[in-house]
């Protein structure tokens, strides 16, 4: 706080500081997070339902594959959070024999195809890499019934 009011030229206390802040947290109601993958995600998900059964697997399809992104973070970090979430979504429907990305996903979450290329190829690689990969938690929790074995699927041909 010592720093904020140095920076400050002292125009302002350090209880003055202390106050604004708490301030600004309370006009936030103390919300700081940024939104992650996951909740765009789900947000994607809601845009195009399947039938129910589908849907679940679908759900836990992009999922296992948005937590492979996150384990091989160093290659996502580049992607926005909606773009490795769309990414994600498409690679689940194409995995499942679904249009990847319809037009309907296109309108509503202002990605085009050409737009996701990038980060749907690399979550195909990261997907492709995924069960020779010492990181073995993530095919762990998907291989459950739970979330449908979805860990055991095969990556789709994507060339």
């Amino acid at each position: 706080v010592g720093e904020f009011v140095y920076i400050t030229d002292d125009t302002y206390n350090k209880r003055q500081v202390l106050r604004m802040e708490h301030l600004v947290l309370k006009v936030l109601n103390f919300d700081l997070s940024v939104p992650t993958c996951h909740l765009f995600l789900h947000k994607i998900l809601d845009m195009h339902k399947e039938e129910t059964s589908v849907m679940n697997k679908l759900i836990a399809l992009a999922s296992y594959l948005s937590e492979l992104a996150l384990v091989d973070g160093q290659s996502f970090l580049k992607f926005s959070p909606s773009l490795v979430a769309a990414s994600c979504v498409a690679m689940a429907r194409h995995t499942l024999d679904l249009p990847a990305w319809p037009d309907q996903l296109a309108i509503k979450s202002g990605y085009s195809l050409d737009e996701i290329k990038e980060c749907f190829v690399s979550i195909h690689n990261c997907f492709t890499k995924a069960e020779t990969s010492q990181q073995t938690a993530v095919r762990d929790k998907y291989k459950s019934s739970k979330f449908h074995s979805v860990s055991e699927l095969s990556p789709p041909v994507i060339y």
